[in-house]
């Protein structure tokens, strides 16, 4: 007999999650495992098979927070998400990178250098290979989520605008909070998140969600 399915509102989620991360020296290991219980939060656009991958292992390198790949019309473009502390502030009261940004954008950097130099390997062990092998490889995409949006100011503002670029982007925890009004997923299959090992996908949790929009 299958399990019954329990049904959570998104006032719920969205007030366990500003909990969290008003929670005072919150752990990075904590939010992981809530944006994996409710991945719905996380910032995808289009997920392959509604598939968000929680912990994904880059061939020795330093372990994503979370992966997902969508098809678009230049190929199959994987998108790797990192995630930091609330508590991390991006900028110093002078303006400057914070050590945590620093790092950072740095793991970024080496995981765009590892998509671009391992090709072949991806092509080989990363899920999906058929639909890459088919439609190509696009170039990757990524997504930094560090600190709040009270810490910033109109001058590290203009300064996280100038460190994003056409394949990176850059938020706080509190813009997390949007994603439940305006889920980019497939609605007719549940968005789930999972991890990926010996070439299999491991299920950690599936989110279910219906959305209608009414007309005048």
């Amino acid at each position: 007999m299958s399990k019954p399915k329990r049904t959570t509102s998104l006032a719920t989620v969205r007030r366990r999650y500003q909990y969290l991360i008003n929670t005072p020296l919150v752990s990075e290991r904590r939010i992981q495992r809530f944006l994996e219980k409710y991945p719905i939060l996380l910032p995808v656009s289009w997920p392959l098979e509604n598939r968000v991958f929680s912990q994904f292992t880059l061939a020795g390198q330093k372990t994503p927070d979370f992966v997902f790949a969508r098809e678009d019309s230049l190929g199959i473009r994987w998108h790797f998400i990192e995630i930091e502390k609330p508590w991390n502030r991006g900028f110093t009261k002078k303006g400057d990178p914070t050590a945590e940004m620093s790092h950072a954008l740095r793991q970024i950097h080496d995981w765009h250098t590892f998509m671009i130099d391992n090709r072949d390997y991806v092509l080989r062990h990363f899920p999906f290979k058929r639909q890459m092998n088919r439609l190509g490889l696009a170039e990757p995409e990524f997504t930094l989520i560090l600190g709040r949006r009270d810490d910033l100011n109109d001058q590290t503002r203009a300064l996280a605008r100038r460190l994003s670029s056409h394949n990176l982007a850059l938020m706080s925890f509190d813009r997390l909070i949007n994603r439940l009004g305006s889920p980019l997923y497939d609605e007719n299959e549940p968005l789930r998140s999972c991890r990926f090992a010996n070439g299999k996908f491991i299920e950690l949790a599936s989110v279910g969600m219906k959305v209608t929009y009414t007309f005048d």
